[in-house]
């Protein structure tokens, strides 16, 4: 009995290590094409490759993700959204001391400013702050860090939007005038996660976790179910990189 027991045991370890095997060499084959389509769909380039063709951009791409969940990496892209420059920069950093590793993530599109905005802005989820947050990570071995940067807290009047956020400005009136336009207010309750504002020199939407780009692949099962077909991970990406450059180019003018 024992003898078929590690014989069971070694044949699934086998099966297992072959899927994985057959998962990594399908999804190599498959990055190039879905790569290719994602930059042609939305005109993302890597910034480190700024002026050189399509077929560099993907042959860089490949390069970055070697070694990349042991080494790290940071991936910065740029696209122009209608005349303004939206920034994509994602990153995993590693850190090994003497008894632990820690490991940090960040993802964020940023907006830099051609010129000073009229006023400051902050939007953020309400789960990113308070007593409920810090009680979630006393369990967990991640922790969000988030802070307030402007003074003031702004209410729009609207329920469902203000039962949803916290607003701050410099300038609390400028601020809530700008977010009286519906059509900025629904583009962002249509996000899976806001954490919005307005720097003096940019504009920076922040969702380390990738919850709108997870929440479009359908979560975290949608997202490992599709772990041998990179196009179709892209390809559903590709709306939140849309929406999040809209949001991004909306709040500039609101600002402006």
């Amino acid at each position: 009995m024992l003898i078929k027991q590690l014989f069971f045991a070694l044949g699934m370890m086998a099966l297992f290590l072959g899927y994985s095997l057959y998962t990594i060499q399908k999804r190599k084959k498959a990055m190039p094409d879905a790569s290719r389509r994602f930059f042609e769909r939305t005109g993302y380039r890597y910034a480190d490759l700024a002026g050189q063709p399509l077929e560099a951009h993907i042959a860089y791409g490949e390069q970055l993700m070697k070694g990349a969940a042991t080494k790290g990496y940071r991936i910065h892209m740029i696209r122009d959204f209608h005349g303004v420059a939206i920034h994509s920069v994602q990153q995993y950093t590693i850190e090994t001391g003497l008894t632990s590793t820690r490991t940090s993530t960040s993802y964020t599109w940023t907006l830099p400013l051609p010129r000073p905005a009229r006023f400051h802005l902050q939007i953020a989820e309400k789960s990113l702050r308070g007593f409920a947050k810090g009680v979630k990570e006393a369990f967990s071995s991640g922790e969000r860090v988030w802070h307030q940067q402007y003074p003031y807290e702004v209410s729009t009047g609207d329920p469902q939007f203000d039962k949803r956020f916290n607003v701050y400005s410099d300038q609390p009136q400028a601020a809530a005038a700008a977010l009286g336009a519906p059509h900025l207010r629904q583009m962002l309750l249509q996000c899976a996660e806001i954490d919005l504002t307005v720097y003096p020199d940019q504009i920076v939407f922040a969702d380390p976790a990738q919850k709108n780009l997870t929440a479009a692949m359908g979560g975290m099962v949608g997202t490992m179910s599709m772990a041998t077909n990179p196009g179709k991970m892209m390809e559903l990406t590709i709306p939140v990189h849309d929406h999040v450059a809209q949001v991004l180019a909306t709040v500039f003018e609101a600002c402006a």
